[in-house]
């Protein structure tokens, strides 16, 4: 941390350590490095239609409209979270207020399924 810029972006600085542990550790072919950038509801994004049905399954009200107007003001779901008050688990209690995240997160991410969230954390890396 002590070689990248202190005013870079927060994608920049992920990316600079993902880089650097690739580096140190002899750009290995089968090794992806990966940080995650803030909290894990963020992945949570990635697919707002399944976060809307499974949540809204269990709490009888959809919040689709309201999920929308969340990630349209967002380059991508990671940045979401841009506020201890606003941050996506507080988004979803705001909109959910039964939302748990051991029991929620587990199964709103497993629908979502390993490939969604993959390209979704692909396309972050790249970009």
């Amino acid at each position: 941390m002590d070689t990248i810029s202190p005013t870079s972006s927060p994608h920049h600085r992920v990316q600079y350590l993902e880089n650097s542990f690739s580096t140190d550790l002899g750009n290995p072919r089968r090794f992806i490095p990966y940080l995650q950038l803030h909290e894990f509801e963020a992945i949570l994004f990635s697919d707002i239609n399944i976060l809307n049905e499974i949540m809204g399954a269990f709490m009888s009200v959809s919040q689709l409209d309201e999920l929308h107007q969340i990630t349209q003001k967002f380059e991508n779901p990671e940045l979401i979270d841009d506020d201890p008050v606003t941050a996506p688990s507080k988004r979803l209690l705001n909109l959910y207020p039964a939302y748990d995240k051991r029991f929620f997160g587990e199964l709103v991410a497993e629908s979502i399924g390993i490939h969604q969230i993959r390209s979704y954390v692909l396309i972050l890396t790249d970009g």
